[in-house]
Order: C-alpha cells, then structure tokens, then sequence
C-alpha cells in the first residue's frame, strides 16, 4: 500500500502537478490516516459477517447442536470450497466440450483431405512435364536454327517472311511450336496439379498437428476433471466427517456443562447439610459437649467445600463462555443449561461385523482412492514414451507406501472399534452399578425415614441421612451421561465416521 502511494506521488511531481512542499505534507501522514483516506468503504460491508450471534436465556442440547453447525466456520469453508470446485468443474467442462467437439470436426477434416490426396489423379508428375518442355523447347530452337534464323531475330524474320518461304521453310517450325505448346499446357497442366497436391499436404499436416494438439488437451482436461472430482470427493466427505464429528463434539461439551452443573449442585446441598451439622455443633460447642478442636475441624471442612464450589463456579462461567463461542451464541448475560432428556438406556450391542463398519467408513475409502491415484500414476509412468526406470521405481514405491497405509488403517481401525465396543460394555455395566447403589440407597433412607416418623431419629440425623442418596443420584446421573457419550461415538462409527483414536 505504501509503495503504491509512494509511486503516485512521484509521478505527480514529475510532471510537475505537485509541489516538493505537498510531497512532504503526504509523506507526514500516518498509515492510518493515509489508509483511511484511500479505503473508504461503506461501513455496512466492513461489518458485514456470515454468521449472526444468537442472544439465548437458556439453552437445550438440541439448539446447541444446531447453533453450531449453522455457525461453523470449518464447516462454511468446506462449503465454499466445495461450491468452488463445481464452478472450476463446469467451466471446465465447458472446455472439454469445445475442445472434444473441435477434435472431431479435424480429425473428420483430415479423412476429407486423405480421401483427397487418394482420389487426385497419378498422370504426369511435375518432373516429366518438366522434362518435356524442355526436351519441346531444344527441339523448336534446334529448327530455328537449321532455318539460319537466330532466337533474337525470330520477330524481325517473321515481318520480313515472303508467303512461299512460310509454306517451304516453316512448317517445320510450326509443327515443333504446337508441339512446344502442347507440351506447355501440360506443364501447366501437372504444375497445377502438383501445387495442389503440396498444399493438401501442407494442409494434412497442419491438421495432424491439431489433432495431437487437441488429444493432449482433451487428456490434459479428462485428467484434470478426475482429479477434480477426487477432489470434491474427498472434501464432501470430509464435510460429513466434520459435521458428524462436530455434532458428537458439541454433546460432549454440553453434557460435560450439564456435568459440572450438577456438581455444584450436588455440592451446595453437601454444604446445607453439612451448614446444618454446624450449626448443631455449635450450640453443643457453646453448651461445653464438644471440644473447641472438634468445632473448629468441622468449620474448616465448611471453609474447604465454600472454596471448592467457588472455585467450580468460576470453571462453569468460562466453560460456558468458551462453549457460547463455539456454537456461535452470546456471552453477555449468563445464560441457563436445560437438562436433556436422554430417554430409556438400554445397552448397544454391535449389529454389523467389524470388517463391514472398517470396509464403509469414510477412512477406509479415503486410503482405497489413495491406492487407485497410486495406480493410476504408475499407468501414467508406464504410458509414458521417454520414461526412464527410476520413475518406474518410485511410482511403485509410492503404491507400495499407499497400500501399507491402507493395511495399516485396517489394523488401527479395528482396535479403535473393539475399544469402543468394550467402553460400552464397561461403561454400561458402571451405569447399572451406580443405578443398582441408587436403589439401595433409597430403600435405606425409607427405613430411616420410619425411624424418624417414629421418633427415634432426630431431625438432623435424618437430614444428614439423606447425603448417601444425593451422592448416588449423582453418581448415576453421571454414569448415564458417561455411557450416552459412548453411544454416540458408536453412532459415529456405525455412520462411518471411525475416530483416530
């Protein structure tokens, strides 16, 4: 930008339209200022953005998915990416058309002009026609002179002729000039011929060379349309991976928000239950029942616990700010987390082989293309007329390296999915645990709670009671959400999306 300026000014000052004083006054100038006054653009545009920040009060599971495939960025660019190979794809098509459609309009101008070349008539060539001429004209000079008349004095001869010597001593000389004649137009004649002959020649070849010309361009455009459609290939399905990927991202984010939410919940009704053993202690402290020791213990665990959920609360307000940037949503004002509804839990066995789910998944399809543009430059090497044995070597090479990713994969794949597969088995088996100690601790707390409808239980033992059954709604609230992440990264596999890892 500067440079640019720099060259206009100079040149005003060349042809005198501006002053060593007004160069130096511009030179004075910020970047700034001298960028503002050379980009005026219209604000509208300078803010103009392709994604809107939604403002949210609360928020759902489902509308989080949704604001942020709506809102990604890496998602828009594989759009326009996408968008942008279908109009080189059809511009280029377009050339291929013109390009096909030209080469079969020379190579049918070529046959017409061997179809002329075979019909042109084989009678006198040039050379012949030549000889003859010449052989008419030796012999129409040989008589002219045998007459005595000199080749420069046949025009004042013939003014000077009597009738008698025309009919004794010419008739010769006639006869060899109509034989000159003759054999003249037959010159022209073969002359004509032969320079059409050469120019349907010259013409063939012209043509031929415009076939080779367009052969190589039509291949040149076929190969470059297969590798634009390889292209498109391989960004589309790196779309799909994207999206599915990032939907399973954005649930994992959210449940862990939901997660840690219900942490602090979980510890805020530790702290009133245990704020209510305190105060209790208190009054027993105060009445000399306990030691100040015990006291201040007990207090110290409060101060402890009042730390850690403060602490959690701050994690929460970055997670959650960090999360409203992700899917493309405000941050100004706090905004609530909805529980999702995550319906009846039941274990997910596996339904196809692991061989189908490796052989569909977008990862093994893209090392097979790998393997086939291997191949196809180790044909491209082969058709090549100056090749030399090193490039040979290192096509195969490079198929050789493109089939061992692709066995490679098939290993690494396999592990990844008899993993996930086990996760399942461990991570069900943990949520039945954690439902089976919910169960049992409900069915203690209803003991005590006849304990305490018969009074002999105190109101704050019955309080403090009921900690065990909040830790294990907790614990299975947790282990649901755990388990549901697993089954979604099976979801993912089964679509044909197989994580690295």
């Amino acid at each position: 930008m500067k440079k640019g300026i720099t060259m206009g000014l100079a040149a005003l000052l060349v042809t005198g339209s501006i002053s060593p004083a007004v160069l130096a006054a511009e030179a004075s100038k910020s970047p700034v200022e001298t960028f503002a006054a050379t980009n005026k653009k219209d604000k509208d545009e300078e803010n103009e953005r392709f994604f809107e920040k939604v403002q949210v009060e609360s928020l759902t599971l489902e509308d989080a998915v949704r604001y942020g495939l709506n809102s990604s960025y890496s998602l828009k660019e594989l759009e326009f990416a996408l968008e942008q190979l279908n109009v080189t794809e059809d511009k280029l098509d377009d050339q291929y058309d013109v390009a096909e459609s030209s080469l079969e309009s020379a190579i049918k101008q070529r046959d017409e002009l061997k179809k002329k070349l075979e019909t042109t008539p084989d009678s006198v060539t040039l050379e012949t026609a030549t000889k003859d001429l010449n052989t008419q004209i030796s012999n129409l000079l040989e008589s002219l002179q045998d007459a005595g008349v000199p080749v420069e004095d046949i025009e004042a001869a013939a003014e000077e002729a009597t009738p008698q010597d025309e009919s004794s001593g010419l008739n010769s000389q006639i006869d060899n000039l109509q034989g000159f004649l003759d054999a003249l137009q037959t010159y022209i004649k073969e002359n004509t011929e032969y320079k059409n002959d050469q120019l349907l020649k010259e013409q063939l070849a012209l043509v031929e060379t415009n076939i080779a010309t367009l052969r190589s361009t039509v291949t040149s455009l076929e190969n470059t349309l297969d590798d634009l459609d390889s292209q498109y290939e391989t960004i589309f399905n790196n779309r799909v991976v994207a999206r599915e990927s990032m939907e399973v991202s954005i649930t994992s984010s959210y449940l862990g928000l939901v997660m840690l939410q219900d942490q602090i919940n979980h510890l805020k009704n530790m702290l009133n239950t245990q704020q209510t053993q305190i105060d209790a202690m208190k009054t027993r402290y105060e009445l000399g029942l306990i030691s100040a020791r015990d006291y201040e213990k007990e207090t110290r665990s409060i101060s402890d616990l009042e730390t850690q959920i403060t602490d959690l609360e701050k994690q929460l307000k970055n997670d959650k700010a960090t999360f409203a940037l992700t899917i493309g949503i405000t941050y100004d004002d706090d905004y609530s987390i909805e529980v999702p509804e995550l319906g009846d839990i039941s274990l997910v066995e596996q339904t196809k082989s692991t061989e189908e789910l490796i052989k569909n998944s977008f990862n093994m399809v893209a090392a097979k293309n790998a393997v086939l543009r291997a191949e196809d430059k180790l044909d491209e090497v082969d058709d090549l007329p100056n090749r030399v044995k090193e490039d040979e070597e290192l096509a195969e090479i490079e198929l050789d390296i493109a089939k061992l990713s692709k066995e490679k994969l098939e290993v690494d794949l396999e592990k990844v999915i008899k993993n996930l597969y086990q996760q399942v088995q461990q991570q069900y088996s943990a949520l039945k645990t954690a439902e089976k100690e919910l169960a049992e601790a409900k069915v203690d707390h209803q003991d005590l709670q006849v304990y305490f409808d018969l009074g002999l239980l105190s109101k704050q033992e019955f309080d403090a009671a009921n900690t065990p059954v909040t830790q294990a709604e907790f614990n299975y609230q947790n282990a649901k959400y755990q388990y549901y992440l697993v089954t979604k990264q099976i979801e993912l596999v089964e679509a044909g999306v197989i994580p690295a890892n």
